[in-house]
């Protein structure tokens, strides 16, 4: 009964210490070819692709392991058709700290990033 107790004290504290930081990402493509974006911050990066032609796609960024440092997102838009690539400058972010959300739409030259808690 002691061992019971003690396996389970164990447990809830190993799962309390689950310091995992992750975004919900929405990447919006509202132009007429498949895109794949690449989200940056300091030394994480991920790749999102292909998102078809006026499609949501729904995912997380971990950014567990993000530098404790300051910082600006750099989003880097692929057109999957012609293989032409933009990238983006934007938005800050302060002692590796980012928002739960992040909210992406592309349509043609333009981006509209929202981060949020």
């Amino acid at each position: 009964m002691k061992n019971s107790f003690l396996f389970i004290a164990i447990c809830l504290v190993a799962f309390a210490c689950n310091f995992s930081k992750k975004a919900n990402i929405q990447i919006k493509n509202n132009n007429e070819y498949p895109i794949s974006l690449t989200f940056i911050t300091n030394n994480i990066q991920q790749v999102y692709g292909k998102i078809e032609p006026n499609k949501k796609l729904n995912d997380t960024y971990d950014w567990t392991k993000l530098e404790k440092t300051d910082g600006e997102f750099l989003i880097v838009i692929k057109n999957e058709i012609n293989q032409q690539v933009d990238s983006f400058h934007h938005g800050q972010y302060l002692q590796g700290e980012l928002g739960n959300y992040i909210d992406i739409e592309s349509y043609q030259g333009e981006l509209k990033v929202v981060v949020s808690d």
